[in-house]
Parts: C-alpha cells; sequence; structure tokens
C-alpha cells in the first residue's frame, strides 16, 4: 500500500513540475486561445466528490448520516477554496459532528480539518479535457473517545483527477490513496476511485450521479471492498452562477458498508 502511495505522490509532484512551465506561458500568452479554453474548461463542483478545475469559492454542507445499530451522525462542514493562478488552488475544510447514540448521551466534536492542494493541466483544454491532481491531509483535531475523527497522527491523501466534457455532459473520475502516519500494525490504509456524471438539464439545473469505491489495505476491516452511489440534484436559485444549492442520497450498494444511508445539503458561494 506504501509503494502505491509514494507512486501517486511522484506522480503527483512530477505532473505540478512539468505543468510549472505551462501554466506560466498560458498566464502570459498574448493570444486568447489559451484564455479562451480556461474560460470554458471550468467543471461545475459535484456534490460527493471534487471538482477538477481550481476555483475560489465558500462551501456550506450538512451531512445527514444513519449508520448500523441505530447511530445517527450530523455534521455540518464550512469548506473555502482559493485559486491563486487559473492552475492550482488551495483548500481548506472545518467539519463539526454531532453523534446520536442509543442509550447513551449525546456527543459532538470538531472531526479531522482537511488541507488540500489542487492543480490542473490545461493542455488538452481544447479537446475538452483537464488532467490534474493533488494531496489533501488531514490534522487530528478530531476524537477518537467520542468517535468522531482521530487525534493521532495525519491522514495524507495524494490523487490524480481528471475531467472531461462535452456539450451538456461533464465527468470526472479521481484516482486517490490514503494512509495515516500512526505507526500501527492496524493503521488504516485504503485506495480509491471516484466517478461523477453531470448533465446539465438548463444553465440553471443540473442532474448528478455519483460513484464511489474503495479498498482497504489496513485496519479493522482490511480486504474490504465498499461501494456507494449517489444520485443528486443542483440548482441555481438567483440569476448568475455565483450562487448554487445542491442535494443529494448517498447509498451503498455493497454489504461492506460505513453507514446505511447519507443525504447531503450543500450551498455553493463562488467568488
Amino acid at each position: 500500500m506504501r509503494n502505491l502511495v509514494t507512486f501517486l505522490s511522484l506522480l503527483v509532484a512530477l505532473c505540478v513540475l512539468f505543468n510549472v512551465p505551462t501554466a506560466r506561458a498560458q498566464d502570459h500568452d498574448d493570444g486568447h486561445a489559451h484564455s479562451h479554453h480556461h474560460a470554458l474548461l471550468h467543471f461545475s463542483h459535484p456534490l460527493v466528490s471534487e471538482s477538477p478545475s481550481p476555483d475560489t469559492k465558500v462551501r456550506f454542507d450538512i451531512h445527514v448520516t444513519n449508520e448500523p445499530e441505530g447511530v445517527d451522525r450530523t455534521t455540518l462542514r464550512v469548506e473555502a477554496e482559493y485559486a491563486f493562478a487559473s492552475w492550482i488552488s488551495l483548500e481548506i475544510d472545518a467539519p463539526y459532528t454531532f453523534l446520536s447514540l442509543p442509550k447513551t448521551p449525546s456527543r459532538d466534536h470538531l472531526d479531522n480539518v482537511g488541507i488540500g492542494l489542487k492543480y490542473a493541466n490545461f493542455a488538452l483544454a481544447e479537446h475538452g479535457l483537464l488532467l490534474g491532481g493533488g494531496v489533501e491531509i488531514g490534522l487530528p483535531t478530531g476524537s477518537e473517545e467520542a468517535s468522531i475523527g482521530s487525534d493521532t497522527g495525519l491522514e495524507i491523501e495524494p490523487f490524480l483527477d481528471f475531467g472531461f466534457q462535452r456539450g451538456r455532459w461533464e465527468v470526472v473520475s479521481f484516482l486517490e490513496a490514503g494512509f495515516s502516519t500512526v505507526e500501527e500494525e492496524e493503521a488504516d490504509a485504503e485506495a480509491g476511485w471516484r466517478l461523477s456524471v453531470r448533465y446539465a438539464l438548463s444553465p440553471f439545473m443540473a442532474l448528478f450521479f455519483e460513484f464511489d469505491e474503495t479498498h482497504l489495505f489496513g485496519g479493522e476491516e482490511v480486504g474490504e471492498d465498499r461501494i456507494t452511489v449517489a444520485p443528486g440534484l443542483k440548482v441555481s436559485p438567483l440569476r448568475g452562477d455565483r450562487l448554487r444549492l445542491g442535494a443529494s442520497l448517498r447509498l451503498p450498494v455493497t454489504s461492506a458498508q460505513e453507514f446505511d444511508a447519507q443525504v447531503l445539503f450543500s450551498l455553493f458561494y463562488h467568488i
């Protein structure tokens, strides 16, 4: 598993290094071809997954999750992303979770705060294709005693992504691997693949279908494969595209599962 993480990390680093000269040339190009492709090749943010294109936005989420044995978990999340240039952005998200357990007092705590760096390569923008990657780091701001996140070690997750646009369709996919820096025999380690398909019904409304598969290489559930699907809807209630509202229902389709059902409500404000 560590070999896979190392391989993805090296790929991400190499792609960033090769992308920097290209991005600088694009940002200073006297012509309008690249700028035109940049303006066109911007991906709508999926509900469960991520967007491959850097952006400047604020996002507010409410996750309502029904877990086995009568456990209910509600997470409020604030995410802020800032694009330093058209090809790179920094993202910070802070979730706060409320946990309801049968016959046990409810508890709440700050979950794992995440910091992410995302880049995009526009070399194939004229073909509607965007390639990119980055890394996400989960900070140990949770509480293992409260069963909310982790309070030991970092969670490191390098990823590669691509996005494709054609007419009303957008397809986004992520390949990612994650591990914890905690040196334990049963330390968590996983690799996953995510797919998001978007169809624009109109300039103000779009349908989403998202797919997520994760294979666990470590931890108590080592060897398990978890697959979820999530249909969703995203609308723009006002003129323009700065404000977007979305909702999604995420369901497991394998016997190995973390939850029975998860409902997501999102608000996006693009700056």
